[in-house]
């Protein structure tokens, strides 16, 4: 599985793709939203895992969104 690391900044972008993906009441996407705006390690690493268990061809659709957003 490929395991992108993500920073507190990168997570906050991300938000707005995962929203799209996954909808805005998935925990996936509060966990994103809660690592960008509270940066606690623990909201970090539950974002990260959460991230890490979406779909491959979920996590490329945000990565790509993420590069075209750039």
């Amino acid at each position: 599985m490929d395991e992108t690391a993500l920073d507190q900044e990168t997570m906050g972008r991300l938000v707005k793709p995962v929203t799209f993906i996954l909808g805005a009441d998935h925990p996936t996407t509060k966990a994103f939203r809660n690592a960008a705006e509270r940066g606690f390690s623990q909201d970090l690493k539950q974002a990260q895992i959460a991230f890490n268990r979406m779909k491959s061809t979920d996590r490329s659709t945000v990565m790509d969104m993420l590069e075209d957003d750039q």
